[in-house]
């Protein structure tokens, strides 16, 4: 049996050690505020994750940072610079008719997050 996980939760994930990397992107909303899940890469710590990170996940907090009306030129330094480790407090819609009401809200540019980024040194916004 599947649960869909529907409002806030937590999810802990933990760097690939080939792609160094969590498995997944994201993408700024196009209406509203806030960073979601655009992409996972499959068999990555996104993926494989319990509870799931899915597609349209809004972000709202990056370890103990509140991000949820942050972009991503803000959130995207912050999982970069995480370390091995990171958790996500994530926000999960309804499915309304087998559609997610937050697809309307991505945009269709994404932010890729990459080792290179996380060697960049990032202080907390205030």
């Amino acid at each position: 049996v599947c649960r869909i996980i529907v409002g806030v939760f937590q999810v802990t994930l933990f760097k690939d050690c080939i792609y160094e990397d969590f498995g997944f992107s994201v993408s700024d909303g196009l209406y509203e505020r806030g960073v979601f899940i655009n992409r996972i890469r499959a068999g990555g710590p996104a993926d494989l994750a319990k509870p799931r990170l899915r597609t349209y996940d809004r972000i709202l907090q990056v370890n103990d940072i509140r991000t949820g009306e942050f972009d991503c030129c803000l959130t995207v330094p912050l999982i970069a610079a995480a370390g091995d480790c990171i958790t996500l407090t994530v926000m999960r819609q309804p499915p309304r008719h087998s559609v997610f009401p937050s697809i309307a809200t991505s945009k269709a540019t994404t932010c890729e997050i990459s080792h290179h980024e996380q060697n960049k040194k990032v202080s907390k916004p205030r």
